[in-house]
C-alpha cells in the first residue's frame, strides 16, 4: 500500500493487520489498525491444551508472513505452556482462497494424530474445517465467531472485528487525531479476543478466564514469534520471564 495513497496525500488509508515493518515502508497518509491476535491464539491454545486427549495440537496457516507466524505460535505457545506433553504440528498452504488446498493441508497435519485443529488461512479454512468435521477432531475458527460452521466441534475462534476497527478509524479521523502508526488493540483495550467457548467443560471455559485476566494485568506477557522455522520447535522455558510457569499464577497445568 503505497503506490496509490502517494498520489492522493489528502486522502487517509486505513490497513489492518500490518506492523511497522510494513507501515515504515508507506506514505504519511497510511495508518493501521490491528488485533493482538498472538494473544487469543495464546488464550485458544490453552483450551487446545486442555482438551486434547492425544496431546497433539494443530494449525494451518495461509501464507508464512511474519504476522502469520506469529499467531500460529501464539497457539503452540498456550498448548505447551498449560500442558507440557503437547507436541505442535504447523504448517502453510501458501493461500488464502483456494479450499481444496486448505483441505489437503489440512488433511497432512491430521496424519500426524492432533485431535485438536486451528487455522488461519481465510477462505481457505472452508477446507481446513471440512478435513477436521470428517476426522472429528476438536477445532480453532479465525476472524469470526465459526462456531456455526461445524457447532459440535468448534471450541473457539480467533476474533478479528475488522468492521470495529474501521469504525475506530473513522472516528479517529472525525475527531482530528488519526496518525501514521501502528493502532495496535490488545486484551487490555477490553475488545474480546476470543469467540465464547463451546463443546469444553466449565473448567476449560474458568481456565481461560483467569488467564485473559492475567494478561490484562501484565502478569503474563505472550511472547511474539515470528520466525516460520521454529513453530513446532518452541520452548515455552526460554520465555519463563514473559511466561512463568502456570503455579506461580495460580492456573493449574494439564497433567496426563
Amino acid at each position: 500500500m503505497s503506490v496509490v495513497p502517494a498520489k492522493y496525500p489528502d486522502t487517509w488509508f486505513v490497513g489492518t493487520e500490518d506492523d511497522w515493518g510494513v507501515l515504515r515502508l508507506c506514505p504519511g497518509n497510511v495508518t493501521t489498525y490491528s488485533r493482538a491476535k498472538w494473544e487469543a491464539c495464546f488464550l485458544a491454545g490453552v483450551a487446545a491444551g486442555m482438551v486434547t486427549e492425544t496431546n497433539k495440537v494443530g494449525w494451518v496457516g495461509g501464507v508464512d508472513y511474519a504476522t502469520i507466524v506469529r499467531q500460529g505460535a501464539g497457539l503452540e505457545l498456550g498448548a505447551k505452556w498449560i500442558n507440557p506433553d503437547v507436541e505442535f504440528f504447523g504448517m502453510f498452504e501458501g493461500t488464502w482462497v483456494d479450499v481444496e488446498k486448505g483441505y489437503e493441508t489440512a488433511k497432512a497435519v491430521l496424519a500426524m494424530g492432533v485431535d485438536v485443529l486451528g487455522h488461519y488461512c481465510d477462505n481457505a479454512g472452508l477446507g481446513v474445517f471440512k478435513a477436521g468435521e470428517e476426522t472429528g477432531v476438536w477445532l480453532i475458527g479465525e476472524s469470526r465467531d465459526q462456531h456455526g460452521d461445524v457447532p459440535d466441534l468448534v471450541i473457539t475462534s480467533i476474533l478479528t472485528d475488522h468492521s470495529r476497527m474501521y469504525e475506530r478509524a473513522l472516528l479517529d479521523y472525525k475527531a482530528g487525531v488519526i496518525r501514521h502508526t501502528v493502532n495496535m488493540f490488545d486484551a487490555k483495550s477490553g475488545w474480546p479476543s476470543i469467540a465464547p467457548l463451546t463443546n469444553v467443560s466449565q473448567e476449560v471455559k474458568d481456565t481461560i478466564a483467569a488467564v485473559e485476566k492475567l494478561i490484562i494485568e501484565g502478569k503474563i506477557v505472550i511472547p511474539e514469534v515470528m520466525e516460520t522455522e521454529q513453530l513446532g520447535k518452541i520452548d515455552v522455558s526460554e520465555f519463563v520471564e514473559e511466561l512463568p510457569p502456570p503455579e506461580e499464577v495460580g492456573i493449574t497445568p494439564v497433567s496426563k
